[in-house]
């Protein structure tokens, strides 16, 4: 009878140990389904922050080519000015 007293406690100390094996898997399962929301909040982010990057540069490159432009006239008119200064100057206008 002790045999079978023995065995049935060995039998009890595993299956304590399989439980908590078990609840050891459950609570990791659990944070790594927590990491993968948290991966997938984190991308959405990333996602929607390279659309408002992808449109500044975009925007950037419209601005670029307006103040080259402005200052394309801007100098135009500057030597135009003085090209008629000058011209007024010599020839006393």
């Amino acid at each position: 009878m002790d045999e079978v007293v023995k065995r049935l406690d060995r039998f009890e100390d595993k299956l304590d140990k399989l439980a908590s094996a078990v609840l050891t898997i459950a609570r990791i399962e659990e944070r790594q389904a927590q990491h993968g929301r948290t991966v997938e909040r984190i991308w959405s982010a990333v996602e929607k922050l390279t659309t408002r990057v992808e449109a500044l540069e975009k925007a950037g490159v419209k601005q670029t080519v307006k103040v080259n432009f402005g200052e394309r006239m801007f100098w135009s008119i500057v030597t135009a000015g003085l090209g008629m200064l000058a011209f007024y100057l010599k020839f006393g206008g």
